[in-house]
């Protein structure tokens, strides 16, 4: 999943298989990246520098992975303050869930542990790690939320 705090960056599903990192993007929201990911060259013409000089590029952005509901990651690096808040391990096997549907412009993208504890990507350190077991049962069929669709269609949040 891609909370809707990331509509704005470039984003593509994930891989089965697939290591991924915890980032936080320079609208201050956590998602997952490609440790892969490399960052754009900078510009080679006259007018991309001077386009850059007046309209500076925001901190590099890698590409958002996005997640479907039901998915199973596994985890590593899980703080000591939350495995014993929350009563998990440092590392194991996580679901994708969504929360709070019924309201707006907040994060929803979190794991859900096997005792059932769920813990928003935003509370967890950036760099943590995963890696994508399987997608949920039909992955295919993720359908963003509203708030992206009316994005893609040029509406404003």
């Amino acid at each position: 999943m891609c909370d809707y705090s990331l509509i704005w960056f470039k984003s593509r599903l994930a891989k089965v298989g697939e290591a991924l990192v915890l980032h936080c993007f320079s609208s201050g929201s956590k998602g997952f990246k490609s440790p892969e990911d490399v960052p754009s060259p900078p510009p080679r013409t006259v007018w991309g520098k001077i386009r850059n000089l007046f309209w500076p590029p925001s901190p590099w952005s890698p590409t958002a992975v996005c997640i479907p509901p039901g998915a199973k990651l596994t985890v590593d690096g899980i703080p000591a303050h939350l495995q014993e808040k929350y009563k998990i391990p440092a590392s194991g096997i996580v679901t994708m869930v969504q929360v709070n549907w019924a309201s707006d412009h907040v994060y929803r993208d979190a794991f859900q542990f096997e005792n059932g504890a769920e813990i928003s990507l935003q509370k967890l350190p950036e760099a943590l790690c995963a890696t994508v077991l399987d997608m949920g049962e039909k992955p295919e069929e993720y359908v963003p939320h509203p708030e992206f669709m009316g994005a893609l269609r040029g509406e404003r949040l």
